[in-house]
């Protein structure tokens, strides 16, 4: 697993018999919120990891500092169908961890220049956009390609308008919309380009905090304020 394009951790598996084996290493000392880790020693310990069978296609991981049972670490493992590891403490609140397979027949070692006073944000995985919310994009822009025509079917413009931004919406509830890219077609959907009102509650607090946009509150005061300059 990789953080700030970093070896973080280094996980083995194998099979013996109907059950799994191996190591997990990593810092010594680390925290994490489940998006970044921090506290970061320069140090690393290596666990012995064990497993059961899977079941569902999830394995079970056991992880033990130096054989200690009593000192034991529990995660839920899977491997996706583009073949990447997803990893995370079993319980935790958390997105799992992303883990690619080392294409080389050396082992990969973990980073030892840590900085123990930093927070390093876990590498995000690429997500392709959504092809619906392109398509509603699309439809939007295309008939505002001409000021005359836009002009002469207004009405039925706002009709469809209307359509697109509830189409919108339930991608929205239904967590479809995740890269970028789709927030920003998200943005101009049923709202055109035309300087007109836009729908405030299309996209929640929420999520403009996720994508570290502030909250429309904020937004209208400082609005107001370079308004008084």
């Amino acid at each position: 697993m990789n953080v700030d394009g970093r070896p973080l951790m280094v996980l083995t598996l194998k099979p013996e018999s109907q059950r799994f084996a191996g190591t997990w290493t990593h810092p010594r000392s680390m925290t994490t919120d489940g998006r970044s880790f921090s506290g970061l020693s320069q140090d690393t310990e290596t666990e012995t990891l064990t497993a059961g069978p899977p079941v569902d296609g999830t394995l079970r991981l056991v992880a033990t500092a130096s054989g200690d049972t009593k000192d034991a670490t529990e995660f839920e493992f899977s491997v996706d169908a583009a073949g990447e590891g997803r990893l995370k403490p079993s319980g935790a609140p958390i997105q799992p961890w992303t883990l690619v397979r080392h294409p080389g027949s050396d082992r990969p070692q973990v980073w030892s220049g840590w900085n123990a006073k930093r927070s390093y944000p876990i590498d995000q995985p690429y997500v392709a956009p959504n092809a619906a919310m392109a398509d509603i994009f699309k439809a939007d822009q295309a008939v505002r390609q001409s000021m005359q025509s836009f002009t002469a079917n207004a009405l039925q413009i706002e009709k469809d308008d209307a359509v697109r931004r509830g189409q919108v919406r339930a991608l929205l509830e239904r967590g479809e919309l995740r890269a970028g890219e789709d927030f920003r077609l998200a943005a101009f959907a049923g709202t055109g380009t035309n300087q007109g009102a836009f729908d405030r509650e299309l996209v929640s607090d929420a999520i403009r905090g996720e994508l570290g946009v502030p909250a429309l509150a904020n937004q209208k005061e400082v609005m107001e304020q370079l308004l008084r300059k």
